[in-house]
């Protein structure tokens, strides 16, 4: 699709992925990693990118059919790879989801052909092929050398055709904290691997991986790089520190969802210097508030409403009666509203309370009961 406003293009190659998304952080655009051919010929997914031509902001979608239900799931992310929900991507956008994934239904078979011709001559098929039949002849190794990236089926091909150490691929395998930390556990053993901690230790969440993974513990060398990301942040001070790590709090403040998992499972107590984070993200200030506030949080309620989940947890859990200032978000999602709608309102539908309430004048939240959901 291409008009005035927008390029929509689903790109059937790792080049197109990466020329569309080089100035995104998409795992599917970099041109090192071996995600979009895990994604699109191993797993099948469309991908659907987007680029609004007058702020050339972008969004990428990503689709995949179940094969047991025939239903098309998708997941959309902005061009930071932030996850987006469909209401979020439609007050970014003014799209809808189902508009895009109306154009990819439409021209699924195409797409789908088209992938497949790309599969048959993608390098990997050669990995494929040798890992299926067990073929570890040093002209097969040699061929596979020569292949670029294809860390994850060079590992597999390692695990399962070679049954031992490869030093010629390793390069190949180090450019990815997660496949690294693999090689390590299935091929060497386990064992520190000082070759490639510079590597590990490159990224705060490499460092953590090294950690988990292979250590098995903390790793103080690496913690000054660990402690500059909030995800690697909380999960070292989770998994290892065991409670409050100061260093890194401030890091870890900067995400709303993983400041709340601090203050929840860490920390096991009220945060106060990371509320006015936590605050501006709907499920983390619904979790917040449930978990641990334990009582209403006026500030975040605005928030919170922006959500159908977090809404509905906030009004079963917190509130325990009829929110109605949320119920248009509660709504938006048909699963949420009939929970809301049956627990809470104790009607078939949230349209239901609506219509009593034109009958009947003086309503009160004191007319609904709530019995847990």
């Amino acid at each position: 699709m291409d008009n005035d406003t927008w390029d929509i293009v689903v790109p059937l190659d790792h080049a197109t992925s990466c020329n569309i998304g080089k100035h995104t952080d998409w795992c599917t655009a970099k041109p090192a990693t071996d995600e979009f051919s895990d994604y699109v010929f191993d797993m099948n997914t469309i991908l659907v990118y987007l680029q609004n031509k007058q702020t050339n902001n972008q969004w990428a979608i990503a689709f995949v059919r179940d094969p047991k239900t025939s239903k098309m799931a998708s997941e959309i992310y902005n061009q930071s790879d932030d996850s987006l929900s469909s209401e979020e991507f439609h007050t970014q956008t003014g799209l809808t989801l189902n508009t895009i994934e109306n154009l990819v239904l439409q021209h699924e078979k195409q797409i789908k052909a088209h992938v497949e011709t790309e599969r048959l001559i993608d390098p990997r098929q050669i990995i494929r092929n040798a890992i299926k039949n067990d073929d570890a002849s040093p002209e097969m190794m040699r061929k596979i050398e020569r292949i670029h990236g294809a860390a994850r089926l060079k590992l597999e091909y390692v695990v399962k055709v070679l049954h031992k150490r490869w030093p010629a691929i390793e390069h190949d395998i180090m450019k990815d904290p997660y496949i690294a930390a693999d090689y390590d556990l299935q091929v060497l053993g386990g064992k520190r691997w000082p070759e490639a901690e510079k590597m590990f230790m490159s990224t705060p969440i490499g460092a953590y991986v090294y950690a988990r993974k292979i250590l098995n513990g903390r790793w103080p060398e690496a913690e000054h790089v660990i402690k500059n990301d909030p995800v690697a942040a909380y999960w070292y001070a989770h998994d290892f520190i065991k409670g409050k790590w100061p260093e890194a709090e401030k890091t870890i403040m900067k995400s709303p969802w993983y400041a709340y998992l601090y203050a929840d499972r860490v920390l096991k107590r009220r945060w106060p210097e990371a509320e006015n984070v936590i605050k501006n993200d709907p499920e983390a200030a619904s979790e917040y508030a449930v978990r641990i506030l334990k009582r209403r949080w006026p500030e975040a309620e605005k928030t919170i409403m922006k959500t159908p989940w977090g809404a509905y947890r906030y009004a079963a859990d917190v509130l325990k009666r009829r929110w109605p200032e949320a119920e248009e978000s509660i709504k938006s999602d048909p699963d949420i509203a009939q929970h809301y709608a049956h627990n809470i309102l104790k009607r078939h539908s949230i349209e239901d309370a609506e219509e009593d309430d034109e009958n009947n004048s003086h309503y009160t939240n004191d007319d609904y009961d709530y019995d847990g959901y």
